[in-house]
């Protein structure tokens, strides 16, 4: 890649990277998960939902560890801001992480496009002599 455009990308990572730290930095407050609708088999003998119609849908919060914790209405309402900020973040986050990644291999290329090797210091040196 030429040098022009490697500095023109990095420069475009750390606008990005400036506009995440502004969103990363204060998010308020978040509850970890994802809001799911689940659907559920009561089990009653005669139940529609024996035969594959199950009941629902109702909302519950996806914990990380695995927990599933049903939501009533009210509880749904009140929740929903707090996951929605925590996924907000945690997508600013992936993307902060993939920019750092990005400027790591955009600097490595920089660096290597600026190498000289050991024999073309020494023909530079020795021509400059005569």
């Amino acid at each position: 890649m030429e040098v022009i455009k490697i500095q023109e990308r990095i420069k475009a990572c750390r606008k990005e990277l400036e506009y995440l730290a502004t969103e990363l930095k204060n998010p308020g407050k978040m509850v970890a998960g994802a809001i799911i609708q689940r659907y559920t088999v009561c089990g009653k003998v005669g139940c529609r939902c024996l035969s594959g119609q199950r009941h629902g849908p109702y909302p519950a919060l996806s914990c990380p560890n695995g927990q599933v914790v049903y939501l009533n209405r009210k509880l749904h309402a009140s929740i929903t801001p707090y996951v929605e900020r925590y996924q907000a973040f945690q997508r600013h986050l992936s993307q902060w992480r993939k920019l750092i990644r990005e400027l790591d291999e955009l600097l490595s290329n920089f660096r290597n496009d600026q190498l000289l090797d050991l024999e073309t210091v020494k023909n530079q040196i020795n021509q400059r002599r005569q």
